[in-house]
């Protein structure tokens, strides 16, 4: 006649201690650690060996290993695997007053099945189980228990309660397990699933990927490895990543199966593995291919993955494209050239001043106390033209000076009816610029209304003018004098020779009629 086996029965008995059958009470005896063998139905990591064996090593062994009869005076650990490895570890390392273990051996002759049921009942007990573990766990009480009823054992109900009651879990996390178990990718499961733990993803990505064909698990497993580069397995695919993925590939596959010009559709493989790397790569990105087709995404001018009917549409998107950008680049450069070009004329400019006051770049901008300015190695190829300049180019009046600056300074003058020099006070003559050279000639031979002009700035064009010249070097000897601006240089009348000294100002003088209507 067949027992009834009632698993919460048997469970009390395996949480009994075993007893001594004269005295009662447990029996601890001392037991070589090279004589205790590991059960090899023990599928349960050796994890954290080396906190353990600190922990033993501080305040000894503080719970007995259970063993059982084994062979030719050894026994096989029934309980205490990862404490029996931390003691070797010691006596390893130099420990030898732990050698002798204290062991608790179990009597009995119980079957195959139910001392397996008991090893695992044991181990199970005293840690920490992983989602993997706890899944390898379900998988041989099953196998135990239908051995067990082939042994004559009676189940009632259904074995997969008794499944959960024995392993300490509920139903529904139970039915998850089996779902990992049965139908991921046997390779990922041995890598991903059961591997080591740094390598393994979460229970609920685990979970999700199980759901997905075969061949969909794959692509994206391969789209995340070859993404992440952090050697850390599938520990970091997220299960929203999973369930985003299952979620396109299932609107690419519920779409029509038909093209718009009525054929069948023969791109829906590779719009899935497009789908399943934009996914992996971010579970936000707004595929195109979740449209069904590629005629509807917003991606096609760029998509390497085109459906091949639609190349030719792509190849006249990518045409209006470049047109556009065309079109909007001239549109910039035409925007930009005004103060493209006038940088270039301040460049040229200031080039011709420096030249003329005999100053190399790095001595000009030591005097304008920039002495680590970046331009200083650029500025004779920005004098020059032989550099291209950008909009947004530094000018030579400071560290981060721009045109917008200089513009802004213009602006004020030309707000407030004055020069810049007035606004710097470098002079108490008010006017702008262009009314003071505009001097007005009423009459022959009638004196003009002047200003005198700072040096580094030269007339608007050819004239007779009176400069005050540098003849030391440092402005302590100057000499005032009457010459010619030809404009390229000051000289010494018409047709003299250049004046090669710095000038520190100067006044243009008005033309004057003479009486024979000569001017020279």
């Amino acid at each position: 006649m067949a027992k009834k086996f009632e698993m919460g029965d048997y469970l009390k008995t395996l949480a009994q201690p075993v007893s001594n059958s004269d005295t009662g009470r447990e029996q601890i005896e001392y037991i070589d650690v090279d004589l205790l063998d590991k059960d090899q139905n023990n599928f349960y990591q050796l994890s954290d060996l080396d906190a353990l064996a600190d922990n033993i090593a501080t305040v000894g062994l503080q719970q007995p290993i259970r063993v059982r009869d084994g062979e030719n005076g050894h026994v096989v650990i029934v309980s205490g695997h990862r404490r029996t490895a931390a003691i070797r570890k010691l006596v390893e390392e130099g420990r030898t007053d732990l050698r002798e273990v204290p062991c608790i051996r179990e009597r009995g002759e119980a079957s195959p099945a139910l001392r397996e049921l008991r090893l695992i009942y044991a181990n199970s007990s005293t840690r920490a189980l992983s989602s993997p573990e706890i899944s390898q766990q379900v998988e041989k009480v099953r196998e135990l228990l239908y051995q067990l009823k082939e042994e004559g054992y009676e189940f009632p109900g259904r074995m997969r309660d008794h499944v959960a009651e024995a392993c300490k879990i509920s139903k529904s996390k139970l039915a998850r397990l089996d779902v990992i178990r049965k139908s991921l990718a046997p390779d990922i499961c041995k890598v991903y699933w059961d591997g080591p733990q740094t390598k393994r993803m979460s229970e609920d990505a685990a979970y999700n990927l199980a759901r997905l064909p075969v061949a969909i698990q794959w692509k994206v497993v391969d789209a995340y490895r070859g993404q992440d580069q952090s050697n850390s397995g599938l520990k970091y695919l997220y299960a929203s990543t999973v369930e985003a993925v299952t979620k396109a590939v299932n609107k690419i596959n519920g779409s029509p199966a038909k093209c718009p010009d009525g054929g069948a559709c023969t791109h829906k493989e590779t719009q899935v593995a497009h789908v399943v790397k934009a996914k992996v790569k971010s579970r936000w990105s707004d595929c195109g291919c979740e449209y069904g087709c590629c005629a509807k995404c917003n991606s096609l001018q760029n998509c390497k993955d085109v459906c091949p009917n639609l190349i030719g549409k792509q190849k006249e998107l990518k045409a209006a494209a470049k047109a556009e950008r065309q079109r909007e680049a001239a549109e910039k450069e035409a925007k930009e050239r005004p103060n493209v070009e006038r940088i270039g004329a301040i460049w040229r400019r200031f080039g011709a001043l420096r030249e003329r006051a005999g100053l190399t770049p790095r001595q000009y901008f030591e005097k304008i106390d920039c002495p680590y300015s970046g331009l200083i190695e650029r500025a004779e190829s920005l004098e020059a033209g032989r550099e291209k300049i950008e909009p947004n180019e530094g000018v030579p009046f400071g560290y981060n000076v721009g045109l917008s600056h200089i513009n802004r300074w213009v602006a004020a003058a030309d707000a407030l009816g004055c020069s810049v020099d007035y606004l710097m006070l470098r002079t108490n003559e008010p006017r702008m610029a262009d009314e003071v050279t505009a001097v007005p000639q009423v009459c022959a031979g009638q004196t003009s209304l002047a200003a005198w002009m700072p040096g580094g700035t030269t007339p608007a064009e050819p004239c007779d003018v009176v400069a005050e010249f540098d003849l030391s070097g440092d402005g302590e000897l100057t000499s005032r004098s009457l010459c010619r601006w030809d404009g390229e240089a000051f000289r010494f009348g018409k047709g003299g020779d250049k004046i090669d000294v710095r000038v520190v100002r100067w006044l243009a003088l008005p033309d004057v009629e003479k009486e024979d209507g000569n001017d020279d």
